[in-house]
């Protein structure tokens, strides 16, 4: 698809500015770097690794898929963490994150949870008004357990349930954490309709 990255920015229902906000920062004055996601024919801009890493988080799609004009390969892989991921040693370091979280505006981050084990996790905070989305890619039984027990010590409600990615036959753990019942369903209505089993922390 020659527009992908253009479909990416619809499919969040982004403007000019929060699409800055959440790439660039609050207090980013490159609109003409946003301009040139939006317009991908017009302008032929080369953007930085650590830009469409970014970008490719915010929207859980390979990295891959938003570098390459060209084809894709319908594959799931990590480069996004490790061009925009915040590199963690222990499960627990996400647990201040996630407090730090509750009542932000709208904030995407990327966290590659680098244990003693062999096999790193890799965590999707996302933040808005009234809710926390957490997502969890490759996780071992032992990470699950860990972020589980993370999520229940805040103050929030959570529900999780598992995803089905862009990428045909990967899937991940989805957490959704909110004061009030009523955003969770929210959320659960307008985003996720398509689950139709998930569970309560």
């Amino acid at each position: 698809m020659p527009n992908r990255r253009r479909a990416l920015i619809q499919a969040f229902a982004l403007r000019t500015v929060e699409l800055r906000t959440l790439l660039l920062g609050d207090f980013s004055d490159s609109s003409s770097t946003i301009s040139d996601l939006y317009h991908p024919v017009k302008y032929r801009r080369r953007f930085t690794n650590e830009l469409l890493a970014q970008f490719g988080i915010i929207h859980r799609v390979p990295f891959d898929w938003v570098y390459k004009d060209g084809s894709v390969v319908e594959r799931w892989n990590f480069k996004n963490y490790d061009f925009s991921g915040i590199a963690l040693t222990h499960m627990k370091d996400i647990i201040p994150l996630l407090r730090m979280a509750e009542g932000r505006n709208r904030n995407v981050n990327g966290y590659a949870i680098q244990a003693s084990t062999d096999q790193e996790c890799y965590i999707r905070l996302e933040s808005r008004a009234d809710v926390i989305v957490v997502d969890l890619y490759q996780a071992n039984l032992l990470c699950l357990d860990q972020l589980m027990s993370g999520l229940k010590s805040t103050s929030f409600k959570w529900s999780g349930f598992i995803t089905q990615s862009v990428v045909p036959g990967y899937r991940y753990w989805t957490f959704i954490g909110a004061d009030h019942e009523s955003a969770i369903v929210r959320i659960m209505e307008s985003e996720f309709k398509y689950i139709q089993n998930d569970m309560r922390l």
